[in-house]
């Protein structure tokens, strides 16, 4: 098990992914290369503890445990070869979307049976499985099975959520030399609040940058998982926001930090002094190994007419404010 549990998280294009490969040169901290997902994703833990607790009904808990069962066994640790065979030459040919988490393959990091294992132990604490189905059962089962299960609290799921999420993630810990684990998907924002109570000595990193630059990065026509046009992208980041400020003031001031963008990459050397401080590591010169640019702070300026730079500032304005944008 780890001693400590690293969360970045954002609106995405924040540079969440730097800032894991930087912790990741830490001789203590073993970063994931790809954005773990299952937390806040459909199908996910979190719609999980919903169905489990104050969403409960026995149909629809049972369709939630085969869906996280299947997201985590049957796509993050997919052993079918022919379905990715099948995925990447659709996507192609095609020019469509591949198979869902096309190129994560979580079984290089943590064998499938460990995997399966550990979930085993954590959804028999949560559910009896018995054979049945119902209308809305999971199609095509050869041993059609149905998880009977009770309403729980949110503190009990919280609490083994948090210690099945701490044995999976800690097995490619070495012993003796990493002590913390780190996850770098962005939108975990959303339940940053639900994150910080699953775990004793979690660490949550929020970088933000300014929302003008964000917008200027999701316009990229190649990037395809959020909205190009502008306006519409500016309302997305500031709803995102919105969602971290409700959560903010429950959560307690030693479990995260917000951290500016543009100050990481200006001053470097001293940002990671406060980010290794805050979780208690040592702040090894590994930390300034990777050298940050500034040649994307500002890219607004370049990207964007003074009519599209002007909508999106009247919408992320509560932002610019909230952060001492100009």
């Amino acid at each position: 098990m780890s001693e400590r549990q690293v969360f970045i998280v954002g609106t995405g294009r924040t540079g969440s992914t730097v800032l894991r490969n930087i912790l990741g040169e830490h001789s203590k901290i073993f970063s994931y290369p790809k954005e773990l997902r299952f937390f806040t994703d459909c199908d996910g833990l979190f719609n999980l503890i919903r169905y489990l607790t104050d969403q409960w009904n026995p149909f629809n808990a049972s369709l939630a445990i085969h869906r996280f069962r299947s997201l985590l066994l049957d796509e993050l640790w997919s052993e079918a070869t022919y379905e990715r065979v099948k995925s990447e030459v659709f996507a192609r040919t095609t020019g469509g979307t591949p198979r869902r988490y096309a190129g994560i393959d979580m079984s290089e990091i943590i064998p499938r049976s460990f995997c399966r294992e550990t979930l085993d132990d954590f959804l028999g604490e949560l559910a009896t499985a018995r054979p049945g189905s119902w209308y809305g059962s999971p199609p095509y089962q050869r041993h059609p099975t149905m998880y009977v299960t009770k309403p729980r609290s949110r503190d009990e799921l919280y609490s083994k959520s948090g210690e099945f999420v701490d044995t999976l993630l800690s097995y490619p810990l070495e012993e003796g030399r990493d002590k913390c684990w780190c996850d770098d998907t962005p939108i975990n924002i959303m339940n940053a609040e639900g994150i910080i109570r699953m775990f004793e000595e979690p660490r949550l990193i929020h970088l933000y940058r300014d929302p003008r630059d964000v917008v200027a990065s999701y316009m990229d026509e190649r990037q395809m998982w959020a909205p190009n046009d502008p306006e519409t992208a500016a309302t997305w980041v500031l709803e995102i926001m919105r969602k971290w400020w409700e959560q903010r003031d429950r959560i307690p001031d030693l479990s995260f930090r917000e951290v500016k963008y543009e100050e990481l990459v200006r001053q470097q050397r001293v940002h990671m002094q406060k980010i290794a401080d805050f979780l208690d590591l040592n702040a090894e010169d590994s930390l300034t190994s990777i050298e940050l640019k500034e040649t994307s702070i500002g890219r607004h300026q370049q990207e964007m007419n003074d009519k599209t730079r002007s909508n999106v500032e009247s919408i992320v304005r509560p932002i610019l404010d909230e952060y001492g944008y100009e």
